[in-house]
């Protein structure tokens, strides 16, 4: 029985001896076969110290692994056509007077409030009086919503003008929605028709402000209408098709007498779920999640969609519900047999319910975030609209004048107190898709662990699944080749920045004082008159710019007109700093700090830095606002473009339009965008050389055009440039030329063919496969603020410049100044920068190192696996050489 113990444990000892020779794990077998006891202890220190610093580091990544870090990838898809967003509308005033007068002197009468409707006895903050008098019309349940909706601004009596790509759109193409603060409002491109019907969504495939939505409202007449209201204008949310627009909190106020310039880019957000974070992934299902309220969403809102502000929405009715005892018609409800607060007292509980809610209530827990979501972000500039001539337009060919009471005598005033314009489009057509991806992938994880126990203890977990090994090799060769990219963003400290070029032109091209008679001419030889259509009109003038029939020059301002300040770095800067720049649309444009002097000569690039002011201002006069002065065009200001030196600004599609009557400022902020060139994308890297891309139009850009830099966007007005010739024998003068020998569409005719075509490229969509898009760019991002100019002091002393003085002449006084003149203030908001740099998601050292730790870790196999072979087939080969000797 001893010896059989015994035997046992020598057979253990052999056994566990053996495998301490043999095994992969190199420490280990060292000490084993060592007969030294010094070596023996050297090799054990070793390895005693190599196992602690290995799972130090294994430990690390675990804990990193489990901590479900997350790291934000970021790609940035440039292809048209991209779909156009939703865009709802409302008017500021819920109540159109007209119908629903009887009604709100019935609910005033109940609360004993008819007092209010005079204005020298009203007692009680206006918002109440409108709140009681909305609570009112949703609390009576005789009502039906047919003729609740006719208590508000109907659209087709608020639309007057409606265009999408250039081409008319009319009221049947807007769905009608509720709103407690607005009453009707309508969305435009909502992915459904009037019935409740799919239609397919609305596509745009060109960025710029001439490819876009517009929209020409008539608000109701504020003389008559605004009782109790302290703003007039409109309410505008750009929203994607898949959710409900909370009217109140999202959007932009519109102010009327102006054109509002919307500028959107999209993005969409993808968030990783549990466990990396609590979102909810299926926000179209009742059964994505297991809250009360995000059920409700579905079963009882009827919503197509879930939204954590909508739910939060709902946590807050139940607050008000258990306080008040009823529920505020403000909010969604989920109560069907618990009335609305509809009484002033009522009222007063929820307005005390609300701030005691906010005070003491941190979250929802029943209401998780979504995981994916898509967001536009706006750029918003505005200029002056109508015009004195539109105005006069509007009034004669337009029945907008019938929209009034029959006993208004209806001014220039009314009509532009009463009316906004609304042009929404894409400032890029480039797409973000922003994602999360785990910062420790299980194969990362396996790999790092992998290389880690091969690295410092020379081991493996030859026990481990060899399918399980392979899977994991073939999913890192698999991601690495989809050629994905991760964005590396840097925000870089300077303390000296080059100040862009900045180039403006008046939103008047046509200096009427001085060319009045050339546009008689046109008018006559054409039988036209100043009621015809303005767009048609314009086009024909430019056109013959373009072809050379009037020169520029002559009907254009000049930049002695229209600067009548300049200050850069609080310097005084002159004419000189200025190179002329033509533009089809704007004809007369200039360009400050283009790196050209008037000569083309190089001069230096003017420069910022910490010490200095950081800014150009310019003063500028963009003539006297005056029906004779201003025909055919419809808004007036400037339009100005930021830009690189090394870039030639695209006016129309490019820029922001400026306000007269206000200091426009404007912040920018520089930014570099450096994309990965093929295999990761078929973007080019050198846009400086001819030899980049073999296409005859991206040729075309150096031979014909002279340019030093491609433009994608100009390579793809050469594309419509080609469609427009075969289409009509003609150029469009508004787009590059590179052919010789043919003509620019001067004609009435001709002109007209180039617009109906032009319009059916954009709508049929194109592609154009001759254009890449460049890796490299200089971004400049804008944001836009104003203040009221000019001041009465800032008017008096004007008085005393004859140069100012006389452009107005008889004219000059508060009014036209302000409607003639603005400034424009172009400063960095900071000097850093940020470069925005694509890199391979998955490097090939990357892929190498993660395919080597997993070989290791599971299989024991390295490179040096290979070179055990060949000294195995060595030695097998010698042993069979020397048996035969």
């Amino acid at each position: 029985m001893i010896d059989e113990k015994k035997n046992l444990k020598n057979e253990l000892r052999n056994i566990f001896s053996e495998w301490c020779i043999y095994s992969t794990t190199h420490g280990i077998s060292n000490i084993s076969r060592a007969d030294n006891k010094l070596v023996k202890f050297i090799w054990f220190l070793c390895l005693l110290i190599s196992s602690i610093y290995c799972f130090y580091t294994i430990i690390n990544i675990v804990v990193s692994y489990f901590s479900y870090d997350v790291i934000i990838n970021i790609d940035v898809v440039d292809r048209a056509p991209v779909d156009f967003p939703a865009v709802t509308v409302c008017n500021l005033n819920p109540m159109d007077r007209r119908f629903s007068q009887t009604y709100i002197d019935q609910v005033l009468a109940k609360h004993n409030l008819s007092h209010v409707s005079d204005i020298e006895k009203i007692n009680i903050n206006p918002n109440t009086v409108k709140y009681l008098i909305k609570a009112n019309i949703l609390a009576d349940k005789n009502l039906s919503w047919t003729e609740i909706r006719k208590f508000g601004f109907e659209i087709d009596f608020m639309l007057f003008r409606c265009f999408f790509n250039n081409i008319p759109c009319n009221a049947s193409d807007f769905v009608w929605l509720y709103d407690f603060d607005y009453g009707n409002c309508f969305t435009f491109n909502s992915g459904y028709d009037q019935n409740g019907n799919k239609v397919p969504v609305r596509k745009i495939n060109e960025p710029g402000s001439e490819r876009s939505f517009k929209l020409e409202l008539f608000l109701g007449d504020e003389f008559s209408q605004g009782i109790w209201m302290q703003q007039s204008g409109a309410k505008v949310i750009v929203h994607n098709q898949t959710i409900n627009p909370l009217i109140e909190a999202e959007g932009q106020e519109l102010a009327t007498n102006y054109q509002t310039d919307i500028g959107i880019t999209r993005s969409f957000l993808t968030k990783l779920e549990h466990p990396y974070s609590q979102c909810v992934k299926n926000i179209f299902s009742p059964h994505g999640h297991r809250s009360e309220f995000f059920k409700a969403t579905f079963t009882v809102l009827n919503m197509t969609s879930y939204r954590q502000k909508n739910c939060i929405r709902l946590c807050l009715q139940r607050f008000i519900k258990q306080s008040c005892g009823c529920v505020d018609p403000k909010l969604p409800s989920i109560y069907p047999n618990i009335k609305y607060c509809a009484s002033l007292s009522l009222l007063d509980c929820v307005s005390k319910s609300k701030i005691n809610y906010l005070k003491n209530t941190d979250n929802c827990p029943e209401c998780p975030i979504e995981c994916d979501s898509v967001d536009y972000h706006l750029t918003i500039s505005k200029s002056r609209y109508p015009t004195a001539y539109y105005t006069d337009y509007i009034r004669y060919q337009t029945d907008l004048v019938t929209r009034f009471p029959k006993t208004t005598v209806v001014s220039d005033n009314h009509i532009q107190k009463n009316i906004v314009l609304i042009n929404v489009f894409f400032d890029d057509l480039a797409t973000s898709f922003i994602r999360e991806i785990p910062e420790v992938t299980p194969d990362e994880l396996f790999g790092t662990i992998g290389g880690n126990l091969g690295l410092f203890i020379g081991m493996s977990l030859l026990t481990g699944s060899l399918a399980g090994c392979s899977k994991m090799i073939i999913d890192l060769i698999l991601r690495y080749l989809k050629f994905n990219v991760n964005i590396s963003l840097k925000i870089k400290s300077a303390s000296s920045q080059d100040f862009p070029a900045v180039t403006f032109c008046n939103l008047n091209p046509f200096d009427l004082s001085k060319s009045g008679h050339i546009l008689d001419k046109i008018l006559i030889e054409n039988n036209l008159n100043n009621y015809s259509d303005p767009q048609l009109v314009r086009t024909l003038v430019k056109s013959q710019i373009a072809g050379g029939q009037i020169h520029q020059n002559s009907i254009g301002f000049s930049l002695e007109d229209m600067v009548l300040s300049c200050y850069f770095n609080d310097k005084e800067c002159n004419h000189s700093d200025f190179v002329p720049f033509y533009d089809f649309d704007y004809v007369n444009c200039y360009t400050f700090n283009s790196g050209y002097d008037i000569n083309g000569n190089k001069v230096p690039i003017k420069k910022v830095n910490l010490q200095s002011d950081l800014s150009l201002k310019l003063e500028l006069y963009l003539g006297l606002d005056k029906a004779n002065l201003t025909r055919f065009v419809t808004n007036s200001g400037a339009r100005i473009v930021v830009h690189n030196q090394s870039t030639i600004p695209i006016m129309s599609s490019e820029g922001i339009d400026l306000a007269t009557g206000f200091q426009n400022n404007i912040a920018i902020k520089k930014s570099f965008d450096h994309k990965l060139p093929h295999p990761y994308s078929n973007c080019i890297k050198n846009c400086k050389s001819r030899e980049s891309f073999d296409s005859r139009l991206y040729r075309a850009i150096f031979d014909r055009l002279n340019m030093t830099c491609y433009r994608q966007k100009i390579c793809f007005k050469l594309c419509l440039q080609d469609f427009i010739l075969k289409k009509c024998n003609c150029l469009d003068g508004s787009l590059p030329n590179i052919y010789q020998n043919v003509t620019i569409c001067q004609n009435l005719d001709t002109i007209k063919c180039m617009i109906e075509k032009r319009n059916a490229y954009y709508i049929t969509g194109f592609t154009c496969d001759e254009c890449p898009v460049s890796c490299d760019s200089v971004l400049f991002t804008k944001h836009v603020s104003y203040s009221r100019y000019p001041t009465y002091y800032y008017l008096d002393f004007i008085k005393n410049n004859t140069n100012i003085v006389e452009k107005f002449k008889e004219y000059y006084n508060e009014g036209n100044f302000s409607r003639s003149t603005l400034i424009a203030n172009i400063f960095y908001e900071d000097l850093d920068y940020s470069v925005l740099e694509q890199v391979a998601a998955v490097s090939f050292d990357h892929l190498l190192s993660n395919i080597g730790g997993n070989l290791v870790l599971f299989i024991g196999v390295s490179v040096l696996s290979g070179f055990e072979l060949v000294e195995i087939k060595s030695v097998d080969l010698k042993e069979k050489k020397d048996e035969i000797l």
